[in-house]
């Protein structure tokens, strides 16, 4: 396997092996796994505006705005946030992994298994430690609620079970089957849908793992799973898409959310081919939409242990009460926080950006009118920008006074750059102190 680690918007070489027959598959890999809008796919020249860049005369590619991982034909993507200070090491790679995972939390709004970090950076991938989850959701599952469902089941018996199915055993007397009785009934099951789909994985992934740790933990889970059915590639994903979840396997929601993550990675899934073959994987999601999620779940972890005796402050994600004209709904004014108190005031109004940004001067014109709007409109008096904080540098905050007034104040705009890479111990404890911290001096609220 062929490593390359790099951030987003930076470009990316390819291996000189790869032919550009080899590139062109490449593109069209990536095309398969990308939805994109308004053509923004570009393989000629490099366009800051689009979601990756191929430029076949330099043999490089960008990725713009987007975190994950692409193993293509032996070679290993890894693609890292721009707040990372440090890629090419094996303790940058395991602290980009255990961010990961929080990542993972914070975009999917689902909680995972804590873990041990037993990624090889050498030897394993981004690909090993989603199946490793999934082997780690199944296991924790089984231990405490194993899925059993109650299934309708007909069947010819000798004696009555459930319900007999007259006309049915009509047919079976006239063909001389007189001692046998169909009947319907219903049976408590572990060869159920949601468990048929669980099996189908592990059997994939199973041919697909290179890590001996995941392929002998497959290899016991298939054990486990012997006795339910077997299902074929395209009753499987008739039946991933369409999964209802209940009282009695909603639990089972977060192992079958990773299982879709992991399959729509692997885009051509082909569960007979030889796993000595490699395998093709894209899992990339949005960082601007991550870093707001991020924000948002800290704030709102923030909010509730000031709370914690009495309820003061509510924040609202993606807070959509307003609209720019009184006539038309085309330009809604949607913050991604809004926090109010108690009597329903706008203490403050927060807008994320995830930018690269030296100080306030640095700032886009485009988002400080953006936040003013915000400001006047929903009469706060505080409207804040967030941008990422790069790893190992200190917190930065800058507030300006407007020249407007609002509410007979001058409202004020706080532009800060927060930490979004946590250390190890911060995630496995979940402290988020430092976090907070930060906000305490952002926010003004009530310190901790």
């Amino acid at each position: 396997m062929h490593l390359l680690n790099r951030f987003d918007k930076e470009n990316i070489e390819f291996p000189k092996n790869r032919s550009l027959e080899d590139i062109e598959d490449f593109c069209n890999f990536i095309k398969k796994y990308i939805v994109l809008e308004n053509n923004l796919f570009v393989n000629k020249e490099e366009d800051d505006n689009s979601i990756i860049s191929i430029n076949l005369s330099s043999r490089t590619f960008r990725i713009n705005h987007y975190l994950g991982e692409i193993i293509f034909k032996d070679t290993i993507f890894h693609i890292f946030p721009f707040p990372f200070d440090e890629i090419n090491s094996k303790e940058s790679f395991n602290l980009f992994i255990d961010n990961f995972n929080l990542y993972l939390e914070d975009y999917f709004n689902v909680k995972f298994k804590k873990t041990e970090n037993m990624i090889n950076y050498d030897k394993e991938t981004c690909f090993e430690f989603l199946i490793t989850q999934f082997i780690n959701e199944i296991d924790r599952l089984l231990a405490i609620k194993p899925n059993y469902s109650y299934i309708e089941r007909n069947a010819d018996l000798n004696k009555v079970c459930g319900r007999i199915v007259f006309n049915n055993y009509v047919k079976n007397y006239i063909n001389g089957k007189k001692h046998l009785l169909n009947c319907e009934y219903v049976v408590f099951s572990f060869d159920n849908n949601i468990n048929q789909i669980l099996k189908f994985c592990i059997k994939l992934f199973l041919n697909k793992t290179k890590s001996f740790r995941n392929k002998s933990k497959l290899k016991r889970l298939s054990i486990i799973f012997e006795e339910v059915s077997d299902i074929n590639l395209k009753l499987f994903k008739r039946l991933i898409e369409s999964i209802h979840f209940n009282a009695l396997n909603k639990d089972y929601k977060n192992v079958i959310l990773l299982a879709k993550i992991i399959l729509k990675g692997m885009i051509d899934i082909d569960i007979k081919s030889n796993s000595q073959n490699g395998i093709n994987f894209c899992f990339i999601f949005k960082m601007d939409i991550l870093f707001e999620k991020f924000i948002t779940n800290r704030i709102n972890d923030y909010l509730t242990i000031l709370n914690k005796e009495k309820s003061i402050y509510c924040n609202y994600p993606q807070y959509n009460d307003g609209k720019l004209f009184l006539d038309s709904n085309k330009f809604p004014l949607k913050t991604d926080n809004l926090i109010k108190d108690s009597n329903d005031n706008v203490i403050c109004i927060l807008d994320t950006k995830y930018k690269d940004i030296n100080g306030f001067d640095d700032v886009k014109r485009n988002d400080i009118y953006q936040i003013v709007n915000y400001v006047l409109f929903y009469k706060s008096n505080i409207g804040i920008l967030l941008y990422p904080l790069k790893n190992n540098t200190n917190f930065e905050i800058v507030t300006k006074t407007l020249n407007i007034e609002n509410n007979f104040q001058k409202p004020k705009i706080i532009v800060a750059k927060i930490p979004f890479v946590l250390t190890k111990d911060e995630i496995n404890k979940r402290d988020f102190s430092r976090l907070f911290k930060c906000f305490d001096e952002i926010l003004g609220i009530s310190p901790l």
